[in-house]
């Protein structure tokens, strides 16, 4: 009968995983041993460590770093940030290795016993790495940070302030030379740069002097008179003004050759002449003094161009002229108003006229001689005036020039006087406020060291427990076999240090043996979920996990109820019950299944109502005979004369008998030694089992021992392989 009952508990063994399993705190209970090992053995070599170490010894001084302001001295306001970074950099320069090389050189820190045993530049590394420089919290105020801490360790309590005192000074020492060397570099260029602006300045004066030396007079400023600009407009104003006349003398001569044209009489003509002539002198009065004041003007004229161009001057020639009009106009009688008679006499009307007209036309001629010569002049007096600008824009240059380097040197002045006033307040300065004492011991410090030790010893014990439990690969529970197999185990039967018999229900009746065979009836019998399995089969990964000598007792102990039992010996190439029994078993289960049923070949043993069935002679392929109609219509056979009949097969994984008989029983029993490899061995018992579609109805854990199971270090099984017992046990039972 086919037998796949269900796993009554645990998980599918697909579903397993390592982190169900290998709970940290049972991992580290088992393996205590080997934790404590391993803290033990951290804790000694911190022990250790802290009594070949060297002592460290501390020493501290307190430095106070302010920069010197200028501005303090020199009203010249600066807006800086409360926080400044200077402080991070003579941090730096505190454990530069400049600064520590003049220190080593100057106090001689080779020769202390700290570093008797280094040289050159490890020497250097060696105070540097020995060597630290803090600055304080800034929370403490704006110029916390200006407080610098510089602590040395070394090994030697008394080396500790002489090391610290050489570098302060070597800083300090460094700290006058650099801000001094750069105050009087810095007075130097400025005195040189006055001297070259003061050589500059005198050059450019000299040459600003030399060079109104050689020039015309030059006007300066918008205030000052400029005689060729007031030429200029002078004669450009004359023009204008002749241009002007010029138009008026036009405009009369036309009138009067109008007037003529319309034929005026004598009478007529004479007033239109005086209203002319009062229009040109701006009156209608008698024009004496206007033409005495044009005479003078013009004999003036003629004075100086007689001095520029001589007597005989085109311009001279046409002045003279228009002199001899006027004369001839000023010796005409007055216009008043003429009568017949004078007009009768000589007709003096057309004679005035006349001498007007010679006058106007003189005047005309005049003109435009005088024009000519004002052109020729302005142009003359243009170029001077061309010249004379070249002249001033050199100047202006010049006295630009001057006003720059004049400005540049008074700067320069300046700031040479404010650098030789403040030359002594730039800088660093540099003060301990708080010397370096004697060393104080700093290491090892032993709780440390202990404390550190045992955090490493138990992070090795921590990784060895878990390395172990990985490398091993036995069952260490109970929970572990029904988590990891999904089979519920129904007894755990201990271990003994010596196997006398192993009839444990006949020879040690009262052992924890006899009592977990007793539980494992009790399971199978009164349990409902396995009452029904009439037809068992105990089989095992391997030999030596005892599954015959369970069968065997398990056999006994239900035939002491009054049941009708058979055990049947069906492991065919190891038989073991014959001789556990002490019976013959020349013939049986292999004579039944080639011959025909013969009741005689089962035996009887000395238990009321316990039969055996011997395995009988062995064969080469048993999987046939078992696979066979002949051994069904056995075991059908069987069940019909017995209560309970209990195979006993050959181990899974040695041959596949068991593998066949169980696809033909009502239950499966897997009986499980555990052992360093029996986690594998009974994961491919099952997967074997698996592929007939057989899942055991429970486990029997065989050879426990308490002490190790269920929390064991490394769980120990005791016990031989029961074919070692069987000749004694023959003995005994014979």
């Amino acid at each position: 009968m086919n037998s796949s009952a269900a796993p009554t508990s645990g998980l599918p063994l697909e579903k397993i995983s390592l982190a169900s399993t290998l709970d940290l705190l049972d991992v580290l209970w088992r393996r205590r041993v080997l934790f404590l090992f391993c803290v033990t053995l951290g804790v000694l070599g911190g022990l250790a460590y802290y009594v070949r170490a060297k002592p460290v010894y501390e020493s501290r001084a307190s430095l106070l770093l302010i920069q010197r302001r200028p501005e303090t001295i020199t009203r010249d306001q600066r807006y800086e940030s409360s926080f400044e970074d200077y402080v991070d950099t003579h941090r730096a320069l505190i454990v530069s290795p400049m600064i520590i090389n003049r220190a080593i050189e100057t106090a001689k820190l080779g020769e202390l016993p700290s570093f008797q045993d280094t040289e050159g530049a490890d020497l250097r590394k060696t105070i540097i790495g020995s060597l630290e420089v803090t600055s304080g919290p800034r929370d403490l105020g704006d110029h916390a940070d200006n407080i610098m801490a510089v602590t040395f360790q070394g090994p030697y309590a008394e080396d500790g302030p002489l090391v610290i005192e050489a570098v302060l000074n070597s800083y300090r020492t460094f700290l006058d030379e650099t801000y001094s060397g750069i105050s009087n570099d810095t007075l130097k260029l400025i005195g040189e740069a006055r001297d070259l602006l003061r050589n500059d300045l005198q050059s450019n004066e000299d040459a600003y002097i030399e060079f109104r030396q050689k020039s015309p007079l030059v006007a300066r400023g918008r205030e000052e008179v400029n005689p060729l600009q007031d030429r200029l407009a002078a004669i450009e104003t004359r023009r204008t003004d002749l241009l002007l006349r010029r138009a008026e003398i036009e405009s009369q001569l036309k009138s009067i050759d109008a007037a003529r044209a319309k034929n005026y009489d004598a009478t007529q003509m004479t007033a239109f002449v005086a209203s002319l002539r009062s229009q040109l002198t701006g009156s209608g009065a008698p024009t004496t003094t206007a033409l005495d004041t044009q005479l003078y003007q013009l004999s003036d004229r003629e004075q100086q161009l007689l001095e520029h161009f001589g007597p005989n001057h085109p311009h001279v020639v046409a002045l003279r002229e228009r002199l001899a009009a006027v004369r001839n106009l000023q010796a005409a009688p007055d216009m008043g108003p003429i009568d017949d008679t004078e007009q009768a006499d000589g007709d003096p009307a057309v004679d005035i006229v006349d001498r007007y007209v010679s006058y106007l036309s003189q005047e005309r001629n005049w003109i435009d001689t005088s024009e000519d010569l004002l052109t020729q002049l302005y142009q003359k007096e243009h170029e001077v005036a061309q010249e004379l600008s070249s002249f001033q824009l050199k100047d202006e240059r010049y006295r630009r020039s001057i006003d720059l380097t004049q400005t540049l040197y008074e700067g320069v002045i300046g700031q040479l006087q404010e650098a030789s006033l403040i030359k002594d307040f730039g800088g660093f300065d540099a003060t301990v406020i708080a010397h370096p004492e004697l060393g104080e011991k700093v290491g090892p410090r032993s709780k440390i060291i202990l404390a550190l030790a045992g955090l490493l010893g138990s992070f090795l014990g921590l990784v060895a427990a878990v390395g172990a439990e990985m490398l091993d690969k036995g069952f260490r529970s109970r929970a572990d076999i029904q988590s990891r197999l999904g089979l519920r185990v129904l007894v755990e039967i201990p271990g003994a240090d010596s196997q006398p018999s192993p009839l444990w229900l006949r020879d040690q009746p009262g052992t924890a043996q006899s009592e977990a065979i007793r539980s494992l009836r009790a399971a199978l019998l009164f349990n409902p979920q396995f009452s029904a399995k009439r037809l068992l089969q105990l089989t095992s990964p391997s030999r030596q996990d005892g599954t015959s000598t369970i069968a065997a007792n398990l056999a006994i102990s239900i035939s002491q109820l009054g049941h009708r039992v058979l055990l049947v010996d069906a492991d065919v190439q190891h038989p073991q019950q014959h001789q556990v029994f002490g019976l013959q078993a020349d013939r049986g289960l292999t004579s039944l299944l080639q011959e025909d049923f013969d009741r005689n070949l089962i035996q009887e043993t000395d238990f009321n109502g316990l039969s055996l069935l011997p395995a009988g002679a062995a064969i080469g392929l048993s999987a046939d005979l078992f696979t066979s109609r002949r051994f069904a219509e056995l075991l059908q056979t069987l069940r019909d004369e017995y209560d309970y009949i209990i195979l006993d097969t050959a181990p899974v994984l040695d041959r596949s008998d068991a593998c066949v008989i169980a696809a033909q029983v009502d239950g499966v029993l897997l009986g499980i030694r555990p052992s360093k490899d029996s986690r594998s061995r009974a994961a491919r018992a099952l997967d074997s089992l698996g592929t007939t579609g057989i899942q055991p109805i429970g486990a029997v854990v065989n050879g426990v021992i308490s002490n190790t199971w269920n929390g064991a270090t490394n769980p120990l099984w005791v016990g031989e392989p029961l074919s070692s017992t069987m000749d004694a046990s023959h003995e005994s039972l014979s």
